[in-house]
């Protein structure tokens, strides 16, 4: 009998965990919008690859993403609020737009933004060999002049 009533609580246990356990998620998407969008270039051919970036400018909540290989980038699960969307990808002008406002349950799609051709980045790798290092013993070695060793011997 004792059995009977452990396993029927057991039971009870897991199913409210269950069920409690989704609430919070379940009530946090009845409370989210959703930005989107599409990124192309001055052709409107599509870029993938491009960061964006999306903050919401009343507490400073930031997400990033990069764009697929259709062009088109999706913040899902944002708060209501007002946000600023940024995009940028090397060899283009950075786009921002501010004043995105968010409500609750809202699917925002914004227009295509086209990037501009930007200013060419010029990076510079410099190499050179790294000097050899003694790696057979742990010895060190180095000269001495008679001046240091006259200081050591003054300052103790």
């Amino acid at each position: 009998m004792i059995n009977i009533r452990l396993r029927s609580r057991i039971g009870t246990l897991a199913v409210l965990v269950v069920v409690l356990g989704g609430v919070p998620h379940v009530a946090a998407q009845g409370l989210t919008g959703q930005i989107s969008g599409l990124v192309v270039d001055a052709s409107q051919a599509v870029l993938p690859g491009a960061a964006v970036v999306v903050r919401n400018t009343g507490t400073n909540f930031i997400r990033e993403t990069v764009t697929d290989a259709d062009g088109t980038y999706v913040f899902p699960d944002l708060l209501a609020g007002t946000y600023e969307v940024k995009v940028s990808l090397s060899g283009f002008k950075t786009y921002t737009e501010a004043g995105i406002v968010l409500g609750a349950t809202e699917r925002v799609a914004l227009r295509r933004i086209a990037l501009a051709v930007g200013q060419i980045e010029e990076t510079v790798t410099v190499a050179g060999e790294s000097p050899l290092v003694q790696t057979q013993s742990s010895a060190r070695s180095g000269l001495i002049e008679r001046q240091q060793m006259e200081d050591i011997a003054r300052l103790g």
